[in-house]
């Protein structure tokens, strides 16, 4: 049985619920943390949440959509358990109890890709940039050695925001923007924290590492590689 606050609970799921775009998530727990791994169904990101809180062991997956709707319905301290005997979740609150049934899934055994080059990013910066996802379905983002551009543009349009940046090689590399809008607007931080951190570099999937009531999370997405052809 784990015990928690459901507004805490709730935005710490916010960000898998983003990612995985309404397929199932494997939850692992070996008795003293709890990890969540989730990947959306055409395998562009994947993303887990790691949190030291002491539950029974456990390994099974489950519906993010019946999760969230269940935690909007609760508010204050809520008390989470697995029966095995049922396979089904049980989220009990002050005024209520809900029940999901768990199922099968195979994203426990994905593996997330090496890191690239480090780069610590603000997140209102990204957030900014991620509105550039109305423009243009891709997002580039580019070093030149001394600034870090995000930039988008259509027949009609261009935007692009940048920031000084420790890379010190010329990059460039692509993403989908709306995958990248759901998952950066659903990111939040523990109170004075401003920035994540971005592992990037040419043609390489985009690693995004931050910390949220006590729990690490990794966001992972594939790159957009250009047809020279």
């Amino acid at each position: 049985m784990v015990k928690m606050d459901a507004e805490t609970l709730t935005r710490m799921f916010a960000p898998i619920y983003a990612a995985v775009d309404g397929q199932p998530v494997a939850l692992e727990s070996d008795g003293e943390t709890i990890a969540v791994k989730g990947m959306d169904e055409a395998h562009v990101c994947v993303i887990t949440a790691v949190a030291k809180i002491p539950a029974k062991a456990m390994k099974i997956a489950f519906g993010p959509e019946a999760a969230m709707d269940a935690l909007k319905d609760m508010s204050g301290k809520i008390t989470a358990d697995y029966d095995t005997s049922r396979r089904a979740v049980t989220l009990t609150g002050e005024w209520g109890r809900r029940t999901f049934k768990t199922m099968q899934a195979s994203v426990s055994d994905v593996k997330l890709p090496e890191a690239g080059i480090r780069e610590d990013m603000d997140i209102a910066l990204l957030r900014h940039a991620v509105s550039f996802a109305k423009i243009d379905e891709t997002l580039t983002i580019r070093a030149d050695g001394e600034r870090l551009y995000m930039e988008a543009e259509n027949d009609l349009e261009r935007a692009e925001s940048w920031t000084e940046t420790t890379i010190t090689k010329a990059m460039k590399a692509q993403y989908p923007a709306e995958y990248l809008s759901k998952i950066i607007r659903s990111i939040r931080l523990d109170e004075g924290k401003e920035k994540i951190t971005a592992y990037i570099d040419c043609d390489y999937p985009l690693r995004l590492e931050w910390e949220f009531a006590g729990a690490e999370y990794t966001y992972c997405i594939a790159p957009r590689i250009e047809d020279d052809s």
